[in-house]
């Protein structure tokens, strides 16, 4: 099994970038729980946007402005 480290700090600098280290746990329980609810459509997700690769900039600053007010894909 491998172990997750948090980004390099002095390797997303060489390339202009900071890096983020994010950890969550799914819960099957209240996954198995919320999954029929979206197939009828009583549980609905909002796209804000979706982003070439090429506009990562665009993107992460859209999700700094925390003025989306669905998801982001990129």
């Amino acid at each position: 099994m491998a172990t997750i480290q948090p980004p390099c700090p002095d390797q997303a600098a060489a390339y202009g970038a900071e890096g983020k280290f994010v950890n969550a746990a799914p819960l099957g329980q209240l996954l198995d729980e919320l999954a029929p609810l979206f197939d009828p459509g009583i549980i609905q997700t909002y796209l804000e946007r979706v982003f070439p690769l090429a506009q990562v900039v665009e993107a992460l600053q859209l999700n700094e402005s925390r003025r989306a007010r669905g998801k982001i894909v990129l």
